[in-house]
C-alpha cells in the first residue's frame, strides 16, 4: 500500500504528512504530561515517537526514490519511471561490500575494539576495510551496469559516486552500531524472530536505513538530469 500510494500521490503530500505526525505526536506528549503529571514520561514517550517515525518509516521513503529516481524530477517527469537502477544497486553494494569487508577485516586484521560497550566484537581495522571495500563495491557496480546495460538516461559523474560510496559507508557503519545501542538498552540479542541466527530484521537494514536518505540527497545534487 505504501508503495502504491508513492506512485499516485503528490510528493509534497508526504512531507506535509510527516511533520503533521510529528505535531500529533508532540500534541499527544503533551496529553500524556497533563494526565500523568510526569514531564519525563512525556518526554520520553516523545522521544520514542519521533526516533521511531524517523529511524523506521522516513528511510524507507528515500529507498523508494533510489528506486525511482526521476519520480520527483520535472525534466524526467514525462518520461515515466525509468528502468536505469544503478542508484538502488549501488547503494545496496555500498552496504553489503561494507558488511562483509568489516566482517573478514575485522577477523583476519582486527586489534583494536570500535565500541566495544555496545558492539564488542567490531573493531578499528575492520571498519577501516569496510570503509574501503564500501567504495570498490559501489565503483564496481556502477561500471558493471555501464559496462552491460544501455538504458542510462542519465550520468554520475566519479566525484558524486567518491561521495556516495564514501559517506555511504560511513553511515552505515553508524547505522549498525545505533541498532546494536538500541538492542543493549532494551536488553536483548535480537531485534526480532524472523530472520534466526542473522540478529532480526532490523540487522539486516539498519545501515540501508542511514545511509539511503544521504546517498539520495549526494545523487539528487550532483546528477543534473535529477534537479
Amino acid at each position: 500500500c505504501i508503495f502504491f500510494c508513492l506512485l499516485i500521490v503528490p510528493w509534497n503530500f508526504y512531507l506535509y504528512l510527516f511533520l503533521a505526525v510529528i505535531l500529533i505526536f508532540m500534541a499527544d506528549s503533551l496529553i500524556v504530561a497533563i494526565r500523568r503529571n510526569s514531564v519525563e514520561t512525556a518526554f520520553a514517550y516523545l522521544a520514542t515517537s519521533v526516533i521511531s517515525t524517523c529511524y523506521g518509516a522516513l528511510p524507507w521513503l528515500f529507498i523508494f526514490l533510489l528506486c525511482e529516481p526521476d519520480y520527483f524530477s520535472f525534466e524526467l517527469g514525462d518520461i515515466g519511471h525509468t528502468f536505469d537502477k544503478r542508484l538502488i544497486f549501488i547503494l545496496l553494494a555500498i552496504i553489503w561490500g561494507g558488511d562483509t569487508g568489516a566482517y573478514f577485516g575485522g577477523r583476519f586484521l582486527g586489534r583494536h575494539k570500535l565500541a566495544p560497550l555496545i558492539s564488542p566484537k567490531k573493531t578499528c581495522e575492520g571498519s577501516v576495510v569496510g570503509l574501503i571495500t564500501s567504495i570498490v563495491a559501489g565503483f564496481a557496480v556502477s561500471y558493471f551496469y555501464d559496462y552491460y546495460f544501455n538504458d542510462q538516461i542519465f550520468t554520475i559523474s566519479q566525484f558524486a559516486l567518491f561521495l556516495a560510496c564514501f559517506f555511504g559507508g560511513v553511515l552505515g557503519q553508524v547505522g549498525d552500531l545505533v541498532e546494536s545501542l538500541f538492542k543493549r538498552f532494551a536488553g536483548v540479542k535480537d531485534s526480532g524472530r524472523l530472520f534466526p541466527g542473522h540478529g532480526g530484521l532490523l540487522d539486516r537494514v539498519d545501515a540501508l536505513l542511514f545511509a539511503a536518505p544521504l546517498v539520495w540527497l549526494l545523487f539528487r545534487l550532483t546528477i543534473p538530469e535529477l534537479q
